[in-house]
């Protein structure tokens, strides 16, 4: 079910194929700053389905400030990213 609460997915008829094996130096899969992951088995056994299928890893990050703030700027948010990134990845084959 997609999030609008209807059941229709529509699937890609784009043929893509995964990022080479070895592309990705495998990290763990999320940061949770919040507590709101209750269900860790169930968070990263899909994150990892999306790993499998994509070649691309995927880590989620979850937090209520940027820098300290509640309200950051577009800009602020993509420099706290782009330094995310860079501090927990050391590859170009992740998704944040």
């Amino acid at each position: 079910m997609n999030s609008s609460g209807g059941g229709d997915i529509t699937f890609s008829s784009v043929k893509r194929d995964p990022l080479p094996k070895g592309s990705v130096n495998e990290t763990e899969y999320y940061t949770d700053r919040l507590g709101w992951i209750n269900n860790e088995t169930k968070l990263i056994s899909g994150l990892k389905h999306f790993y499998n299928e994509t070649g691309v890893q995927p880590y989620l990050y979850l937090t209520d400030t940027i820098n300290g703030s509640h309200f950051p700027t577009e800009q602020d948010l993509e420099a706290f990213a782009t330094d995310l990134y860079d501090e927990l990845f050391t590859d170009e084959a992740h998704l944040l």
